[in-house]
């Protein structure tokens, strides 16, 4: 799936004239309430059924009733895991044919800070960031290193809190060899030892 998202984003850039950066992509104007941009996107995704932002999500069967943060904590936001939050205001999410469930919010207002959350089982267990959900950033905000890239790293640094994901945003660097509960990047840790991170929260 990694390779796919980043395969997708280079055809997503090819198509807009916009292969200098990924913010380029996403003006000013763009915001993640805009389904052209999501649709384009899936169109090159095996889509079963999509859920665009600001829908309700309390009727979707298919995404997980609740789910578990890197750190152990039920998800309090959509921003950090795969589930069915009742209310959907910022992603997009997309259940594909082999069963498994995205979470996507794009770049939005052209600062290039979208990121991807990536549920390998849909709605079976356990249904935790680390275990079967896995995030991917889009670009990075005040990163430059990151910005022209889909890459295995969490890049959000809302006021939240990352929810035990470490973050590269703001030039922040992660090490995926270190996978603590206050500090883990699943994705990059499995794509350099082809395995999972041992958590034990």
């Amino acid at each position: 799936m990694y390779s796919t998202f980043s395969q997708l984003f280079q055809q997503y850039q090819f198509e807009n004239s916009c292969t200098a950066k990924i913010a380029d992509c996403f003006q000013a104007g763009d915001d993640y309430h805009n389904d052209k941009i999501y649709k384009q996107l899936e169109k090159h995704l095996n889509i079963v059924d999509r859920i665009y932002p600001n829908s309700n999500l309390s009727n979707v069967k298919w995404l997980p009733k609740t789910c578990k943060a890197m750190n152990g904590e039920d998800c309090q936001h959509t921003w950090y895991g795969v589930w069915n939050a009742g209310t959907n205001p910022e992603s997009a999410f997309f259940t594909l044919a082999d069963g498994s469930i995205l979470s996507i919010c794009i770049p939005f207002g052209g600062n290039a800070a979208g990121f991807i959350f990536f549920d390998t089982n849909g709605q079976k267990g356990p249904n935790r960031v680390g275990k079967d959900q896995f995030p991917m950033g889009v670009g990075a905000y005040n990163n430059p290193k990151y910005i022209n890239k889909v890459h295995p790293y969490f890049n959000n640094n809302w006021s939240g809190g990352n929810r035990g994901l470490c973050n590269i945003s703001n030039n922040n660097e992660c090490n995926p060899n270190v996978c603590t509960q206050e500090s883990c990047s699943p994705t990059a840790y499995i794509l350099k030892y082809g395995k999972l991170p041992h958590i034990n929260w």
